[in-house]
């Protein structure tokens, strides 16, 4: 997990899990309201992408966006993600959930 800080202001996390899989994933949040719609996480999700090619070498990068977030979905998509159908794996994670997110995968 990795801070996210604005001049010694700590305004979100960010980082990756399930790394030891074939469905790597992204998550971030910034939580403080008025950080947010500054391009903040669009930077930071920038230097995960980037880190995570040089370091992991894997095909794909996924995660998950409630699908009410369309804030995260349109960020999430101009960085090249695409939604795509849940997979089982998905399904066995959010359970009931499910149908509340959009899986998204970037190719890299």
């Amino acid at each position: 997990m990795q801070y996210i800080y604005i001049l010694d202001k700590h305004i979100g996390n960010c980082g990756f899990k399930y790394l030891d899989t074939d469905y790597p994933e992204l998550w971030i949040y910034i939580g403080e309201e008025e950080e947010k719609n500054k391009g903040f996480a669009t930077k930071a999700c920038e230097q995960l992408i980037t880190f995570f090619q040089k370091t992991y070498y894997k095909p794909y990068l996924y995660l998950h966006v409630l699908k009410t977030n369309t804030i995260a979905l349109k960020l999430y998509k101009k960085l090249g993600f695409e939604i795509i159908e849940s997979q089982e794996r998905d399904k066995e994670i959010w359970k009931e959930s499910i149908d509340l997110v959009y899986t998204m995968r970037k190719k890299l």
